[in-house]
């Protein structure tokens, strides 16, 4: 809805330079259209900015984090649980684990580091559609607004 917004700013902003009501020099309609082209990209690059894939760095310190917790974690669950920390510690490495190879199946979602062997891939349509969503999105942005607000 709020491409549907701007669209109706721009049209306006058309609608006043047509009927004499706003009046500007030389380059006032480019730049209004460039601002109005700004201000789009910038709300369309809040979802990209959301949706960016994190550094790897970041999987990297996880992984040293996980490591070194479950490395730690049979000598601090001794002193309460003894020798049944043995199997606490088998546990904890198998929810640990999955839950770092998730985690890296989600930064790399087409397996092309090959972090993991034998994930199931995504479907790559799905990607593509949604990334055309884009490119089609204004093409009926003025049906939306109300026959009065056009002029």
């Amino acid at each position: 809805r709020i491409y549907a917004i701007i669209e109706w700013i721009v049209i306006r902003f058309r609608v006043g330079l047509e009927d004499g009501s706003l009046k500007g020099g030389p380059g006032f309609e480019q730049m209004f259209l460039e601002k109005g082209l700004m201000l789009r990209s910038q709300y369309g690059s809040f979802a990209d900015i959301l949706d960016a894939r994190i550094p790897l760095a970041y999987v990297h310190f996880v992984q040293v984090m996980v490591d070194t917790m479950l490395i730690c974690s049979p000598f601090a669950l001794y002193k309460d649980m003894a020798f049944f920390s043995v199997p606490c510690v088998g546990v904890l490495t198998l929810f640990f684990a999955g839950l770092l190879d998730l985690s890296k199946v989600m930064l790399d979602p087409f397996d092309n580091e090959d972090y993991c062997d034998g994930v199931i891939d995504m479907n790559i349509f799905v990607f593509i559609r949604e990334s055309n969503n884009g490119s089609i999105r204004f093409m009926k942005g003025a049906e939306w607004l109300p026959k009065g607000w056009l002029g």
